[in-house]
């Protein structure tokens, strides 16, 4: 097992009023940091819309500190999605930037 600082961060949230979903966002962070304060992550994350329908992003990357007790979060992964509304999604490359804050995560995805 690798060396280093373990963190486990937990988020729920909103969406951004301009986003493309709208609706609810959770999710866990696992963080490995090493003792230069480079990390590597596993994060995954849920998405459910307004209307119910939901899914799921899971991705891979890299950490790195920022001045004070921030990682900003680099990551890639699949999109994963059963309900009607999102199965174009299904299976599609997921690109996450990531800063996680003390009390706030701010969470961007793309896809393609």
């Amino acid at each position: 097992m690798p060396e280093g600082e373990r963190f486990k961060v937990e988020f729920r949230g909103e969406t951004e009023r301009d986003s493309q979903v709208s609706g609810k966002v959770r999710g866990t962070d696992w963080i490995l940091v090493d003792p230069l304060g480079a990390g590597q992550v596993e994060s995954i994350q849920t998405f459910v819309s307004e209307e119910g329908d939901r899914f799921v992003v899971q991705v891979q990357g890299s950490s790195q500190s920022t001045e004070g007790e921030d990682f900003r979060i680099k990551a890639a992964g699949v999109i994963r999605a059963r309900s009607p509304r999102f199965a174009h999604l299904d299976g599609h490359l997921a690109v996450v930037e990531e800063i996680v804050h003390r009390d706030e995560v701010e969470l961007t995805v793309y896809h393609a």
